[in-house]
């Protein structure tokens, strides 16, 4: 019987709960959802949007279980929620008329604020003590303290204030830093306030030692990429520095930098760096097109890391209609690992352009050091095997080319820059002595320059100087020969098309090459921007040559490995003007 009881019990709790929740789902089905607008006026800016935070009825506006009993609550609740608003950017005593209309089933809240006077601060009490007071970057932040005598309170400004001396302790290694007192004492009455923030830097922390956490590279090798020596005064700087320079290179599939703060020595703060070794082997392929060199195709193979030592390779096999190669480079890394190397270097490839067709093989050994300023010097001695033919004279010529090349790249952003340049020279020769067909002396200087105009404009100035120097130029061979004309050159003509002619007409290269170019560049909407060119230039005999001129317009896309480029040109110094379509893609510097 008892039994029988509780089952009529939980049949009745069970049929309870679900009267209990129909009556609860009919309830909510019944109440029309409020149509409510709130409006507020007498503010604006960050007045605005802070009363808006505040304000539960301009958040709850559009609850669908928002009913008139619970939005009259709310309006009663505004008036104090805007007082909280209004008092971070010192107005502490408003005047504010409300009203809260229902008419044809629209609510409309309205708030008619009036901020009154503001506080104004009377009195900055800013002081540093400790090793940071004679920092100067404390010093910057402390001169550029936002809030001054006599203007209106702003508590944000001061939040962010004080954020930044507490960032800029972390960053160069306050690591004790703290507030002895900070606070804002306002005087209702007066509408003033007292701006208290004393601060103490504590001691200067330093590097300690750098440990590398790693089983598959030699620690001396890791350490020469560490940008700093242990005693040198900490800067969160220099450890992104560190991070960003292990990045650059392959060796790493991760790299996680760490200040031990928990285990110093003395004001020497340990340094580890966790990193894992990428794949051995990376195997890459594209394709693409551009009017200089037709369809291409690549293929890759990277050897990241051949040794403890941090040798590594590359190679490359590029096929397209007018050039085919196959490039090879074994990298030791020297000195210092950030710029420095010895490399072995060779290529065999394939050239069939509208002038000239080659097939080179060139092997032989280079030194890249980094310089003073942002310079790289390359030295490199090149042995050089080229069978060619330019206006139907063919020849071959065995060289050995000692050069070196100097180059500078300064911009923060190489595949779209706002501003930076490139300049490079390479000077190289090969004499007759040295086991060389033809004796010559050639230098290229090439250089680049943007800068940007206004928000959306750049103006791009580029321009190329050649010079050689050689006995009887027929025999020189085509690859060192000078030619323009192209994407890269002159647009308007065809790419190598340019060149001094022979006695038929026929373009055999120059000894000389000049080319300048000017562009604007606009952006125009998102990663597109359009625009408009002017080049000259020529490979000449003699500066006497008379230059080429081309001009026309493009539009540009930014994509994520560089400028995206679709030109018309015309080649104006060519009877007729005719129109050249030029198409490329690549990084500005």
């Amino acid at each position: 019987m008892k039994k029988t009881n509780n089952v009529k019990d939980t049949r009745l709790r069970r049929l309870r709960l679900l009267l209990m929740t129909a009556l609860l789902l009919v309830s909510h089905a019944s109440v029309a959802k409020l149509n409510v607008d709130v409006r507020i006026e007498g503010v604006s800016g960050e007045l605005l949007n802070n009363v808006r935070t505040y304000l539960s009825v301009e958040q709850q506006k559009s609850d669908p279980y928002l009913t008139p009993e619970r939005l009259r609550r709310l309006n009663h609740k505004a008036d104090e929620q805007i007082k909280q608003a209004l008092q971070p950017f010192g107005y502490y005593h408003p005047v504010i008329n409300k009203a809260l209309k229902q008419e044809n089933g629209q609510w409309t809240a309205t708030y008619d604020i009036q901020p009154g006077r503001p506080v104004r601060i009377r009195t900055v009490d800013l002081t540093l003590t400790g090793q940071g007071a004679q920092d100067p970057e404390f010093q910057r932040l402390l001169q550029s303290f936002p809030l001054r005598r006599g203007d209106i309170l702003n508590q944000q400004d001061y939040s962010k204030a004080k954020s930044r001396f507490q960032s800029l302790a972390l960053e160069r290694g306050y690591f004790d830093f703290q507030f002895t007192r900070h606070k804002i004492q306002v005087d209702m009455a007066a509408n003033t306030a007292i701006i208290t923030l004393h601060m103490d830097s504590g001691p200067r922390h330093r590097f300690g030692a750098v440990t590398f956490k790693q089983d598959f590279l030699k620690d001396s090798l890791l350490q020469r990429f560490v940008p700093f020596k242990p005693g040198d005064p900490y800067s969160m700087n220099k450890l992104l520095s560190l991070q960003g320079t292990l990045a650059n290179t392959d060796y790493f599939s991760s790299i996680d930098v760490k200040t031990l703060k928990d285990h110093p020595k003395g004001l020497q703060v340990p340094i580890q760096v966790d990193v894992k070794p990428s794949p051995r082997n990376h195997y890459t392929a594209g394709i693409g097109y551009g009017t200089d060199t037709g369809a291409r195709g690549t293929l890759g193979w990277d050897i990241r890391h051949i040794n403890r030592r941090g040798h590594h390779m590359q190679n490359t096999l590029q096929l397209s209609e007018l050039q085919d190669a196959f490039s090879s480079r074994y990298v030791i890394p020297i000195r210092d690992p950030r710029t420095d190397s010895f490399s072995v270097n060779s290529s065999l490839s394939r050239i069939n352009t509208v002038t000239s067709q080659s097939k080179v093989f060139s092997a032989g050994p280079s030194v890249t050091i980094g310089l003073h300023s942002g310079w790289l010097q390359t030295a490199y001695i090149n042995f050089q095997r080229e069978v060619y033919t330019v206006d139907g004279q063919s020849g071959t010529a065995n060289m050995l080319i000692p050069g070196i090349t100097w180059t500078r790249i300064d911009a923060k952003d190489r595949i779209y820059t706002r501003h930076g340049s490139k300049i490079s020279l390479d000077v190289k020769g090969a004499p007759q002595v040295l086991f060389s067909d033809i004796s010559f002396v050639q230098a290229l200087l090439q250089g680049k320059l943007i800068r940007g105009i206004g928000p959306s404009g750049r103006v791009i100035l580029r321009g190329d100087l050649g010079l050689t120097s050689v006995g009887d130029f027929s025999r020189l061979p085509a690859t060192l020969r000078f030619f323009s004309g192209g994407a890269q050159s002159v647009r308007g003509y065809a790419y190598d098309s340019l060149g001094a002619k022979n006695s038929s007409g026929q373009v055999i290269g120059g000894a000389q090459l000049v080319v300048g170019s000017i562009e604007y560049d606009h952006k125009i909407v998102g990663k597109w921007s359009a625009g408009v060119f002017y080049d000259i230039g020529n490979a000449i005999v003699n500066f006497s040559t008379p230059l080429k001129q081309g001009a026309g317009f493009g539009i540009r896309w930014r994509s994520p490995v560089g400028m995206l480029r679709f030109d018309i040109a015309w080649a104006l110094s060519t009877p007729g003007t005719p129109i050249h379509l030029h198409f490329n893609m690549g990084p500005d510097l």
